[in-house]
């Protein structure tokens, strides 16, 4: 029953609820009959315990919708307070929820049943809470603290997830029955700044997108197996070239290096890395998650700088679905003057370094820096 249930309210959401639509399309949905909550997300997925969901239509409704609204403040993907209980942070999201919903059929727990001020940030309730759990077993919402640890257990900082809920976001905008304070709430997660670990998380998600393709051996999610799904290939061919000019620290290559690792994490399986000045200082150098880059690179070069090695480089190898260089910018404009499938994403070593040259990069490709 509550499969056939939740189908027929998305399916409803697609023309009613585009905003919870959207959202929707980004994760998968699985049955988990053994945790002693009702519905939580991580990893992409959001599992729900079938004999603990509401049988009717509306209270269904309600709670699908609520767990939208979190993935949408993306609760269980980014901002997760350090040294708290996992509780506390499953608390926490609720307070939030419940201090910008009004809800019909669910009681959540809110800031004015913990005697905590109204209107503060996810963080600040979760380190509150935690504070005072000990002093808080009266509290009737806290009796089952099993279940909000069940509802936290997929949560974990989650770049690539956090980039994608962005990316679908920022496109919506038709944000159907969704009360103003909670999209007021949902565009100010929004962060305007540039983080060049999302930046990075949407290159490798664009290469990916682009090596879609149709498969009958997977439903639609639309319109199940009245149409073909889709399936990626999760082999991407990337190129790293690294500037090694004198300008560039080795502090900022290790940090670089450090984000790149964590592309593993995510379906790449290797990274050919390559370094310049002037010229292409060695050979490729084919980087997996057991290589340790800081112990096993030996930093050549040294001297000016100039891209268009690294242009022609590609030019000559168009096995290469992207290429990331990072650099300081300070090297004259390369020339691309022939057709390329493959993707480029500058990196600059630091602000300033962006400020004076992503116009010219930008025309090529996307630009980003490392903040310090």
């Amino acid at each position: 029953m509550s499969d056939t249930l939740i189908e027929s309210i998305v399916q409803r959401w697609f023309i009613t609820e585009p905003a919870l639509f959207s959202v929707y399309c980004t994760h998968h949905f699985e049955t988990n009959s053994k945790m002693s909550c009702v519905i939580r997300t991580g990893h992409g997925v959001i599992e729900y315990n079938p004999h603990l969901m509401p049988k009717g239509q509306e209270q269904c409704e309600e709670l699908l919708k609520s767990e939208m609204i979190r993935i949408m403040l993306k609760h269980p993907y980014e901002r997760q307070p350090q040294n708290v209980r996992r509780s506390a942070i499953a608390m926490a999201s609720d307070v939030v929820l419940s201090d910008n919903i009004d809800y019909k059929w669910q009681k959540l727990i809110s800031s004015m049943d913990l005697g905590l001020e109204r209107g503060r940030h996810f963080e600040w309730y979760a380190h509150e809470i935690n504070e005072l759990m000990p002093e808080m077993k009266s509290v009737p919402q806290l009796k089952n603290e099993e279940c909000y640890e069940d509802m936290s257990e997929l949560w974990e900082e989650d770049e690539f997830m956090t980039v994608e809920l962005d990316n679908a976001l920022k496109q919506i905008t038709d944000w159907g029955t969704l009360p103003g304070k909670a999209v007021a709430l949902i565009k100010a997660s929004l962060d305007a700044k540039i983080d060049y670990r999302k930046v990075l998380a949407g290159f490798r998600a664009s290469i990916l997108s682009s090596k879609r393709s149709l498969t009958r051996m997977r439903p639609s999610r639309r319109f199940q197996f009245d149409a073909m799904g889709s399936k990626y290939d999760m082999v991407a061919r990337l190129l790293v070239a690294v500037d090694v000019s004198g300008s560039i620290s080795e502090t900022s290559l290790a940090e670089f290096f450090g984000v790149i690792s964590k592309f593993f994490k995510y379906g790449i399986t290797t990274l050919d890395i390559i370094q310049f000045d002037t010229e292409l200082k060695n050979d490729i150098i084919t980087m997996d998650k057991s290589f340790r880059a800081t112990q096993q690179i030996k930093i050549l070069g040294r001297g000016g700088t100039s891209y268009q090695p690294v242009i022609n480089y590609i030019h000559e190898h168009k096995q290469y679905d992207g290429l990331i260089v990072f650099t300081d910018g300070d090297g004259a404009v390369p020339r691309i003057d022939f057709a390329t499938k493959t993707k480029l994403l500058w990196v600059c070593q630091n602000k300033n370094a962006y400020n004076r040259h992503h116009s010219w990069m930008e025309k090529t490709g996307r630009a980003c820096y490392v903040e310090k």
